[in-house]
């Protein structure tokens, strides 16, 4: 019966079947059977079954051991057809995004334009080099109120480290606030390393004029004291 069992096991292993239709495996299984085992060990097995006595598994059941009960009509087997025409089908809903799904979209929007925003403003702009205009000699406040004009006339930026530069050597020799000099220095070295013929971008020149003012007021509150 090894054998036997073997044969069992690899025909009902291969066999294609309807998951929708189970009773497929035992019709697909008995063509399979027919051919892989043949007839004579069918015969041998029918035989066999034949000589064995009938015995109950529960002993409540052994007084009706030989008798017929025809199968409920509640559960009565579906055919393949009917299984299929019994299947619901349901239809596919479309995702419609939720109000919190929509403030994240206008969320993400907004910040892509402040992003946008945000690089337009730091994007140098490429002008014409002009030559600087004559900048004061004796007054400090003077001195910056031609850098400041220089600045919102978009000057190169190099021409701007080098006015700078001019104007922080005059101012030297008239304050001692060693703060506005430092950072008069600063711009100036970092703006004469720019590239040519680039000048300040928006957010740059809204800094720089927005510091001049701040070193104008300090002066004057410098010189008035």
């Amino acid at each position: 019966y090894e054998d036997l069992v073997l044969k069992l096991k690899g025909v009902y292993s291969a066999i294609d079947y309807d998951p929708m239709y189970l009773f497929s495996i035992l019709v697909n299984a008995s063509l399979r059977l027919r051919s892989e085992i043949g007839s004579s060990n069918v015969q041998k097995v029918e035989r066999s079954n034949e000589r064995m006595p009938k015995e109950s598994v529960l002993l409540s059941a052994e007084p009706r051991m030989n008798s017929f009960v025809d199968w409920p009509e509640s559960f009565k087997r579906q055919t393949k057809d009917e299984l299929e025409k019994s299947v619901v089908k349901v239809s596919s809903k479309i995702y419609q995004p939720k109000e919190i799904d929509k403030e994240t979209i206008r969320v993400e929007g907004f910040r892509g334009e402040q992003e946008e925003f945000k690089i337009r403003t730091m994007k140098r702009p490429i002008v014409d080099v002009k030559p600087l205009p004559l900048i004061p000699t004796s007054n400090s406040l003077d001195i910056l109120l031609v850098i400041k004009d220089v600045v919102n006339h978009d000057y190169d930026i190099r021409s701007i480290g080098r006015a700078l530069e001019i104007a922080r050597d005059y101012i030297k020799s008239m304050i001692l606030h060693s703060n506005i000099l430092w950072e008069m220095s600063r711009y100036a070295n970092l703006y004469q390393r720019a590239e040519p013929n680039a000048g300040l971008s928006s957010k740059e020149k809204f800094e720089l004029v927005e510091q001049i003012d701040k070193w104008i007021n300090l002066i004057s509150k410098i010189e008035s004291s």
